[in-house]
């Protein structure tokens, strides 16, 4: 009985893997509609190796971790998966990228009509590349990102829900 059993679930462990494999080929998810913790996955991954390889110096890290999640859209594209797998995952390198220089875009970004050129043009460049030019859609993902991060320093919101839940945002993302 116990060789039976050992052998049943030796099988169904092999059948899992290769379910979940030809799954991946496929561009499924292993649950239905759950791509986008498939991919924050891999960005928690690539962040904390690449953090490992360059010992935290920040500039390398940001190019490393760029590099990886462009070769991850190019593969994710050459097996034809969805367009959602890959159209906003550069907005990742982009955040690391604003928070690194976010002191140097704070004084520069002072003076209002700078500030206000600044949203108009991002925004512009969200509208034309998501509209106009399809091939473009995930450049103005990054144009929107920018935007709502430029209008985040002047508008602030007095949520009380959202102030409570703020130290625990991605956990209530990801649930």
């Amino acid at each position: 009985y116990y060789l039976y059993y050992a052998m049943t679930q030796s099988m169904s462990l092999l059948y899992f893997v290769e379910d979940l494999w030809s799954r991946f080929i496929h561009g499924h998810s292993l649950v239905e509609f759950t791509w986008f913790i498939e991919v924050i996955l891999f960005l928690y991954a690539t962040f904390y190796l690449a953090a490992k390889l360059v010992r935290f110096k920040i500039l390398p890290m940001i190019i490393l971790i760029t590099l990886a999640v462009l070769l991850f859209a190019f593969i994710v594209y050459k097996l034809k998966f969805g367009n959602f797998w890959y159209d906003s995952i550069l907005c990742f390198p982009l955040g690391l990228f604003w928070a690194w220089i976010e002191p140097q875009i704070i004084k520069y970004i002072r003076n209002w009509p700078i500030y206000i050129s600044s949203i108009s043009v991002t925004f512009v460049l969200f509208f034309v590349l998501f509209f106009q030019m399809k091939k473009l859609a995930p450049f103005s993902s990054l144009f929107l990102t920018t935007c709502i991060m430029l209008i985040s320093y002047r508008l602030t919101l007095k949520n009380s829900f959202l102030l409570k839940v703020k130290k625990i945002g991605l956990e209530v993302y990801l649930y």
